[in-house]
């Protein structure tokens, strides 16, 4: 999908079409998208006034669902480090234990869901606590369309195919005229990609760079059961969901080959690679806007550095919307909770 346009540049609903008796897996078929939906809880976050230094708990969490039902999220090699971690290794690392208190702490279910219908996801997503590490069902088609927004400084335009019929005399019968809006400001937009370029370049993401080393942000994602692996990737001019998995969705895939990581990204990366000279402006990077600059942050509370913070560093910043200064740290000994208050 082109990104700002919403022109839907290539796809493909299978890799035996002649098999799949009219299926395209593309449009058609809705599966959970496990840590690729995560820009969405990120996104929200960010967009809330939360930075990328925002710390977040990275340690087991048990979560009442309702319905005498219990959630009880783990980390990928079910380990955790206990301590606190800014978002943007969160989101680098694909940590689930801090998405799931990011998701109970500092948002809620319904603020995400309602979030990422804002940028395109038509599919209903249950509001509950584990949509933090997908377990709504989407098509491809809509991950690639609305993680869009964030390669369009928030521009969200309706995917389309067709962009005009004509008549045997050239007469236009049809012409397409497809929804385009602002749906998210670019400060938003540019911190939350500053973080998924992370992803590409050093989190899980990282074996694109063994075929591709353009500009590329997205994020990988792979489903608990090992059904579905994802990776959704952009860059200024492109935007591509790859998912790999069986039609019947109870069946797992082969062990090694079951992660978004290490099967979708490098499928992305290789295709990428392939079709990207052929565009013009292929080493264009992300704008970057004025709203976006650089300051000092307290690496414990995430918020403006003072002289008492005694871990600080710089991260970009929404400038005209900047946190308050470090309530963690101060002269007094009396202590307040970030999250609680005093």
């Amino acid at each position: 999908v082109e990104p700002g346009t919403g022109m839907i540049k290539a796809m493909l609903g299978g890799n035996a079409v002649s098999e799949s008796r009219g299926l395209n897996r593309a449009t058609q078929i809705h599966r959970q998208p496990g840590s690729s939906f995560k820009p969405f809880l990120y996104g929200e976050l960010l967009y809330k006034g939360y930075t990328l230094a925002t710390p977040l708990l990275d340690s087991q969490i048990v979560v009442d669902a309702g319905k005498a039902w219990e959630w009880k999220p783990a980390n990928d090699n079910n380990s955790y480090s206990g301590k606190m971690i800014p978002m943007i290794d969160a989101i680098e690392n694909s940590v689930n234990l801090a998405a799931a208190h990011a998701i109970t702490e500092l948002t809620s279910p319904d603020s995400v869901v309602s979030f990422s219908h804002l940028l395109g996801i038509k599919s209903a997503i249950p509001s509950f606590p584990s949509i933090a590490l997908g377990t709504g069902e989407v098509t491809p088609l809509e991950m690639a369309s609305s993680l869009s927004v964030f390669a369009s400084s928030g521009l969200y335009a309706e995917p389309y195919s067709i962009i005009k019929i004509e008549d045997k005399n050239g007469k236009v019968i049809y012409s397409n005229q497809n929804e385009k809006r602002v749906v998210l400001d670019s400060a938003t937009t540019y911190l939350l990609t500053t973080a998924l370029e992370n992803v590409v370049n050093y989190g899980t993401a990282s074996s694109v760079r063994r075929f591709y080393n353009g500009i590329a942000a997205g994020k990988t994602g792979t489903t608990q059961n090992y059904t579905d692996a994802w990776f959704v990737g952009y860059t200024p001019f492109l935007s591509t969901a790859v998912w790999v998995g069986y039609d019947n969705p109870s069946k797992k895939m082969t062990k090694g080959f079951q992660y978004g990581g290490t099967v979708c990204a490098p499928i992305w990366g290789k295709m990428m690679a392939s079709i990207a000279p052929k565009f013009s402006f292929i080493n264009s990077d992300f704008i970057q806007p004025t709203s976006i600059g650089d300051e000092l942050l307290c690496v414990d509370s995430g918020e403006l550095a003072t002289e008492y913070c005694k871990q600080t560093k710089s991260y970009p910043v929404n400038i005209e919307s900047l946190p308050p200064r470090c309530r963690l740290h101060s002269p007094e000994e009396e202590h307040y909770d970030i999250f609680y208050g005093w």
